[in-house]
């Protein structure tokens, strides 16, 4: 990984092969969400609330607290090799010891064959979704007060890149709390 703003001047790249064989390559840029987003539903909708225990919405966010992410996922036909890749904002992390994540519908909790917790966002993917709503839920603790971006979320079909669905991203408050 490559800090572009410690480099000065013009950047460019140049992929160059050795040898007669064919050159497979695949350049991506990650770069710092710094600006609110709208939702796009352009195959796939997706929605992201964060929610208490007892699944209110919460008049606000207090640090030290344990919330519930509630991912809602409409798929208006049948998809394949979906994945969900949810960034948690600063000031969270996922509950410890966390085992998976629930699904209002058992049936449909099995579609997701897989899941992934990182520091900083959840990885769910789905070899196949028939057409229908799906709701996954992950509990989180808000760790740190402060305001805070709240990345979009996207969803996919990983082969098929262009049938996707992104939440909108906004800023987020966590207040001092217990």
């Amino acid at each position: 990984y490559l800090a572009l703003d410690t480099l000065e001047g013009d950047i460019s790249v140049k992929i160059k092969r050795k040898g007669q064989g064919k050159l497979y390559y695949l350049l991506r840029m990650f770069y710092p969400w710094r600006r609110p987003e709208k939702p796009v539903d352009a195959g796939i909708g997706i929605k992201k609330r964060i929610l208490t225990l007892d699944g209110e919405e919460p008049e606000e966010i207090e640090s030290g607290r344990v919330y519930v992410v509630e991912l809602t996922v409409e798929v208006p036909d049948e998809r394949v090799w979906v994945v969900i890749n949810d960034p948690l904002p600063a000031g969270f992390e996922v509950v410890p010891r966390w085992s998976r994540i629930e699904s209002k519908d058992v049936k449909k909790w099995r579609m997701w064959m897989r899941h992934e917790v990182y520091f900083d966002r959840v990885i769910a993917y789905a070899r196949h979704l028939s057409r229908g709503v799906y709701v996954l839920r992950y509990p989180v603790r808000a760790i740190v007060p402060g305001k805070f971006s709240l990345p979009p979320t996207l969803v996919q079909e990983m082969y098929t890149p262009s049938v996707f669905g992104r939440t909108e991203g906004r800023m987020i408050e966590v207040k001092e709390g217990i």
